[in-house]
């Protein structure tokens, strides 16, 4: 699933279609058919992420001790996510000069 998610983002996907090209997405669902609906509802959301992370329309972010965070009335909160709004905010963010990770439990691999 993490090369899926990192292909979705590098590789600036704009349809559903081009992530369930993905040999690995095929490889997914080979292996996971009864899964194949909810996996392509996840390449959708995948996409949709992505643009609103491109085009800055998805929930408002800060870069906080190397995480995405949220403001929360007084306090970033860094450990809450918006899905993979989170995860392409940590790709989008991510340097060599300065190292985002994403710590809120989006591990799916």
């Amino acid at each position: 699933m993490a090369s899926i998610q990192k292909d979705t983002w590098s590789r600036r996907f704009s349809q559903k279609s081009e992530i369930m090209q993905l040999p690995a997405f095929v490889l997914l669902c080979a292996e996971f058919p009864a899964m194949r609906q909810f996996l392509e509802s996840q390449a959708s959301e995948m996409v949709r992420s992505a643009q609103r992370t491109r085009t800055g329309t998805c929930h408002s972010y800060v870069v906080h001790d190397g995480k995405i965070g949220y403001n929360r009335i007084d306090t970033i909160d860094t450990r809450s996510a918006y899905g993979y709004e989170t995860l392409f905010a940590a790709m989008k963010e991510n340097t060599a000069a300065q190292p985002v990770v994403v710590d809120c439990g989006l591990h799916l691999r």
